[in-house]
């Protein structure tokens, strides 16, 4: 099984190109969201790109960029959640407490 880029991964609004000659999706002056590897203010690598554009709405972008950002963590977590339920895991309120953080980012941040 291929390994996922690691996190944390950061999310990046920013007005896409306006460059007029162009029709790709993102040009003439549409917001796009950009996910990267990193911590702020370092960031390495894209892992992904939403254009909000007629197909997809701004409000739409902004939550589909959380819960991409956010799935590193989610993953951590579900991992933990997987060894609590397998081997009764003893720090149940720590996971509790990464899980309420991990849902918190994929729906709030």
């Amino acid at each position: 099984m291929a390994e996922h880029t690691p996190g944390p991964w950061l999310v990046e609004k920013r007005e896409a190109a306006t460059d007029a000659g162009t029709d790709s999706p993102g040009s003439h002056g549409s917001q796009t969201h950009l996910i990267w590897t990193g911590t702020y203010p370092i960031a390495t690598d894209v892992v992904a790109h939403i254009v909000v554009d007629g197909e997809i709405g701004q409000s739409e972008a902004d939550a589909n960029a959380r819960l991409i950002s956010a799935a590193p963590q989610l993953l951590e977590v579900a991992k933990l959640v997987e060894q609590f339920l397998n081997e009764d895991y003893q720090d149940s309120y720590e996971i509790l407490k990464r899980l309420e953080q991990a849902i918190f980012n994929a729906e709030e941040a």
